[in-house]
């Protein structure tokens, strides 16, 4: 039962992190107030929160609960899906900062603002996540399979 657990919170990350980048997107494209930047900070939270939980599920599931961690070192599919893992935690560094100014400003009562490079780089970070966070799922339905042996 343990095992179905801890792969239902790895889902549940997955699925979390797919709202909080759609979310964090979405509220990044319109006029930015207060309400709006915290909102992001929030958000940006939940998106963080929801790696920490893919994470320690996924390396519980890697040693304890799924196949072995034999089946998933031996595929290179693991050793992509974890570098596309890696790179969703970089891609989502620079947005994070960018929201964390915003927090530092509504604390100090001064308007939230985001220079137009910064929202553009923000939202190509975000797109980019956005890309590697679908096609994980895949690596990891192929790889489950048995392909990559």
């Amino acid at each position: 039962m343990i095992d179905a657990l801890i792969a239902y919170f790895h889902y549940l990350g997955m699925m979390s992190l797919l709202a909080a980048l759609v979310t964090e997107h979405a509220l990044i494209g319109g006029e930015l107030d207060s309400r709006r930047a915290r909102q992001l900070v929030f958000t940006d939270r939940v998106h963080w929160i929801s790696i920490a939980v893919m994470l320690v599920s996924g390396l519980l599931r890697t040693t304890w609960f799924g196949k072995g961690i034999a089946f998933y070192t031996g595929s290179p599919l693991f050793h992509a899906k974890m570098t596309l893992f890696a790179a969703v935690v970089l891609l989502a560094v620079y947005p994070t900062l960018k929201f964390l100014d915003l927090r530092r400003s509504i604390q100090d009562g001064m308007a939230p603002r985001l220079p137009a490079g910064v929202i553009g780089r923000v939202t190509l970070l975000l797109r980019m996540e956005l890309i590697v966070v679908i096609v994980l799922p895949l690596l990891a339905v192929i790889m489950a399979r048995g392909f990559g042996y």
